[in-house]
């Protein structure tokens, strides 16, 4: 990406430096409100618009509220992105290697649908020409492509379920990558045909032998 140099990151741009709030929410009722309201305001306007006021007001939260637990907007996005990729984590301790995978791809792919999805879209696209919104895209990136999906791998590998030789971290990308080409290139939702052909790709191409055999 060219260094856009006549972009200045004012204080709300700046990358955030933790996606933890600062304080403790008033209630977990109110803190989730919050997130789904930031999903949603950028989803509707994307980050360049989001404002504060606007996710205080669909939140049913006082403006002070979330200046009290979070330092700016990007703090804020940093957080509603995080809150969501931990759902990426549900249902996928089975011990089922496909099983796994394919309720790993089903989460992934609900993650990019839907509000957030929409959300994640803006986001992507806005960075592009926002240097400071990059960086806290690129930090995100950094960080969950290193979760799930290379902690899944490395499990299974250690069960002898997957072969010796593979990049976790490449597999990550793999599957990440595509459902990521599906919803913001092609802005189409992964369904279950797709989940299913995806699964079977990656896991032909990592699984041992005699676990294929097994199928």
């Amino acid at each position: 990406m060219q260094p856009l140099n006549t972009i200045e990151a004012s204080e709300s741009l700046a990358p955030a430096r933790t996606s933890k709030p600062r304080g403790r929410p008033r209630s977990v009722e109110a803190h989730q409100r919050v997130i789904r309201a930031t999903l949603a305001t950028c989803a509707r306007v994307g980050f360049a618009d989001l404002t504060i006021e606007a996710v205080a007001r669909d939140a049913a939260v006082g403006k002070s509220t979330i200046y009290r637990h979070w330092r700016n907007k990007t703090d804020l996005v940093a957080e509603a992105i995080d809150s969501q990729v931990a759902k990426l984590y549900l249902d996928i301790d089975s011990g089922d290697l496909e099983k796994d995978f394919r309720k790993l791809i089903h989460n992934l792919a609900d993650l990019f649908s839907g509000s957030s999805g929409k959300a994640f879209a803006r986001i992507v696209g806005e960075s592009q020409a926002n240097r400071a919104l990059s960086e806290m895209v690129l930090t995100r990136w950094t960080k969950h492509r290193q979760g799930p999906i290379v902690e899944l791998v490395q499990r299974y590998r250690k069960s002898g379920q997957i072969r010796e030789g593979f990049d976790p971290e490449q597999i990550s990308e793999l599957i990440f990558g595509r459902i990521l080409l599906q919803a913001l290139v092609f802005r189409d939702d992964f369904d279950e045909r797709s989940i299913g052909d995806l699964c079977e790709i990656v896991l032909h191409g990592i699984a041992v032998s005699d676990y294929l055999a097994r199928r």
